[in-house]
């Protein structure tokens, strides 16, 4: 079991890379997050939103059971922990349509707020077991989907 919490709190092995596993793990979310969309093409736009959202809880509910189970070798919100920035970059991606440019500007905004942390994103840092870790990802998804939302509203309505 413990092989599979670190596959999962790793983000499948970004954790372990070096530099900034962190972005390492937010890049292969956006691929997922784009192979997720261009595999459920024949879908009904409204049933594919759904199972990508029930793909988006499974990544953060697997993220706090894994972290809470590794806190105790790899401390608290270790550099391996990379799953919680897949679930925050899933996040990012919510009811926004996925083309090359979204997606780049997804991850972007994601890594912004997440190197960052502006807004009470730090003190999401401060929750104790695996939410702690999780939680400043999922605000900082939520801020950056905003965001995007907005810049999207706005380059649709002004271009």
């Amino acid at each position: 079991m413990k092989q599979i919490h670190k596959l999962i709190a790793s983000g499948f092995g970004t954790g372990f890379l070096p530099g900034a596993p962190g972005t390492f793990g937010s890049a292969l979310a956006g691929g997922l997050i784009w192979l997720y969309w261009y595999s459920v093409s024949s879908f009904h736009y409204s049933d594919a939103q759904l199972l990508y959202i029930l793909i988006t809880l499974f990544f953060f509910f697997a993220g706090i059971i894994s972290t809470n189970a590794l806190q105790q070798e790899w401390g608290h919100d270790s550099p391996r922990f990379t799953v919680d920035e897949m679930a925050g970059m899933f996040i990012t991606m919510i009811w926004i349509e996925c083309n090359p440019q979204n997606l780049l500007a997804a991850f972007v905004l994601f890594r912004f707020f997440d190197i960052l942390k502006p807004f009470g994103i730090r003190l999401m840092e401060k929750v104790h077991g695996g939410w702690g870790v999780m939680l400043d990802d999922i605000l900082s998804g939520i801020y950056a989907n905003i965001t995007l939302h907005v810049i999207l509203f706005f380059s649709a309505y002004y271009f």
